[in-house]
């Protein structure tokens, strides 16, 4: 598996969600939660369940689950604060 997906993520790793893989029940609530393209997520604890902080939002989510988020850390915050940054990581807010 890439580090290209939450699931792989070590805890303290912060970026950008970039997509939500799959149209099943799930990701339709991932996506009510705010787990969407361009919101900020940050790994509070890696495991199963994990914790994630996706903006002012802490979520629990199964290792499988996590599976199906697409997203890319960033290692520098100021490099999110420009607007460019989020297509660089090819998010289109």
């Amino acid at each position: 598996m890439s580090a290209d997906r939450l699931c792989c993520w070590k805890s303290g790793d912060e970026g950008v969600i970039t997509e939500i893989v799959g149209t099943s029940t799930l990701s339709s609530r991932l996506q009510e939660l705010g787990v969407i393209p361009g919101a900020w997520v940050k790994m509070i604890q890696h495991g199963c369940p994990m914790l994630v902080q996706i903006n002012d939002s802490r979520i629990c989510l199964r290792r499988e689950d996590a599976r199906q988020i697409g997203a890319q850390v960033v290692t520098s915050t100021e490099t999110i604060q420009d607007g460019p940054a989020l297509n660089n990581l090819g998010v289109t807010a």
